[in-house]
């Protein structure tokens, strides 16, 4: 797709919309980075992640990241040596723990919901500042279901 037909189909207001929905600032940065997938392959890998994530919401779960936070400037500041403020550590332990129970819930789901099950991880890493040596988790997203089911089984307990 060319910047002509994302500005007809008005795409950066689709992303706005999806980057208020989101729990928390990490959610809303990938939310309106979001581009069309350009293959047909890479579509229907990413049509196959929304019909898991509608299949748990019609089992009435929702995947518990509200008091998520994005650890990556406390994990940066740590990692020079900057004091992080008591404050600071109470917010990133809440987060650790909301993201152990997604992650509880992903591993409960995994067989299910593989493709899910491994978003939630690729989510909890990129939270805590955990990157791929190439510096980008999330640009290769789109999973087979061969790639998401082993995935979804190895990050899982």
């Amino acid at each position: 797709m060319n910047e002509h037909t994302l500005r007809v189909l008005e795409f950066d207001k689709v992303r706005a919309t999806l980057a208020g929905e989101t729990a928390f600032s990490l959610g809303r940065e990938l939310a309106l980075a979001l581009e069309p997938a350009r293959e047909h392959e890479a579509a229907l890998a990413l049509q196959a992640e929304t019909a898991e994530m509608t299949h748990v919401d019609q089992m009435g779960l929702d995947v518990p990241l509200g008091g998520m936070r994005d650890l990556r400037p406390l994990a940066q500041a740590a990692a020079i040596g900057q004091a992080i403020e008591p404050g600071d550590l109470q917010d990133a332990a809440g987060a650790l723990d909301t993201a152990w129970r997604a992650r509880q819930l992903a591993a409960r789901l995994a067989e299910r919901t593989p493709r899910l099950a491994a978003i939630v991880c690729v989510l909890l890493l990129l939270a805590c500042g955990v990157r791929a040596d190439d510096g980008d988790v999330w640009a290769d997203h789109a999973l087979s279901d061969d790639e998401a089911a082993r995935m979804g089984r190895q990050a899982m307990p």
